[in-house]
Formats: C-alpha cells, sequence, structure tokens
C-alpha cells in the first residue's frame, strides 16, 4: 500500500513539473499569426493567416503557377479529439456555407508547427495522414 501512494504522489509531482507538450496547447491561443504552407500534392507554396477575430486569409501558388486565394471566418472546436476547425468562405453563418466551407482536424506538432488536414468529401477526417491530398503542414512565420 506504502508503494502504491508513493508512486501516485511521485506521477503527480512529474505531471505538475513537466513542460506543457504542444498537444497540451490551447489552440486557440497558438493558432493566430501567420503560417507558411509547405509545399504538397496540390500547392507549391502559400501563406495562411489566422487573425484574432476568428477570420483567415489563405494564398497559395498550385503547382502549375496559378494563384488562388481563400478568406473569411474560422471556427475552432477543441472540445473534440483531434480538434475541429471550419474554414468558411466570408461568413459559417450564411445560408450555403456548408457547401464552401473546408472541414478540417487540427493538430500542434509545437508552437511553431500546426498540421491541418481536410476531406474530399465535406466531412471531418477521421484521423491525420502524413501526407496526401488535403494535408496541410504549416510552419509559423517569424515575427520581425
Amino acid at each position: 500500500m506504502r508503494y502504491a501512494v508513493l508512486l501516485v504522489t511521485i506521477i503527480a509531482l512529474l505531471t505538475t513539473l513537466l513542460p506543457a507538450t504542444a498537444g497540451d496547447s490551447d489552440l486557440g491561443q497558438l493558432i493566430p499569426g501567420t503560417w507558411t504552407i509547405a509545399p504538397n500534392e496540390r500547392t507549391a507554396s502559400g501563406e495562411l493567416t489566422f487573425g484574432a477575430d476568428g477570420r483567415y486569409v489563405m494564398n497559395e501558388t498550385l503547382k502549375d503557377g496559378t494563384g488562388v486565394g481563400r478568406k473569411g471566418e474560422y471556427r475552432l472546436d477543441e472540445s473534440t479529439k483531434p480538434a475541429r476547425i471550419d474554414l468558411c468562405l466570408e461568413s459559417c453563418d450564411q445560408a450555403g456555407a456548408e457547401w464552401t466551407t473546408l472541414f478540417c482536424i487540427l493538430r500542434a506538432d509545437s508552437d511553431d508547427s500546426l498540421v491541418l488536414r481536410s476531406s474530399e468529401d465535406g466531412k471531418y477526417p477521421a484521423e491525420f495522414k502524413a501526407d496526401g491530398p488535403g494535408t496541410m503542414v504549416l510552419s509559423r512565420v517569424a515575427e520581425e
């Protein structure tokens, strides 16, 4: 019995003394800012800016050289595992928004690295995949 109490005490101390990992971060506080989009199957380069006001702007250069952009409102839901984020065109509350919204899952690998995954079927992806359509690896742009 003494060993069980000692073990619980050690685990409690370690839990409070160890630094929080990126997965423990408050994503709502972490994501505002500008992020570069790493090249992937679709995108040669790009930038995604999340505002603290719940708005975003995404500009990409596709592999064929075409420039595309979208902007609007984002909604973050940290109550799910993994966290979900909706990237709506203009407003998430406008009629028909469900047809133009990217329904994504979001993971913080560190304070400077996010992985965002959308699905092709208009639903939230079930899991993260290392690569493939819909996966964006984001790196924070250093503030000057």
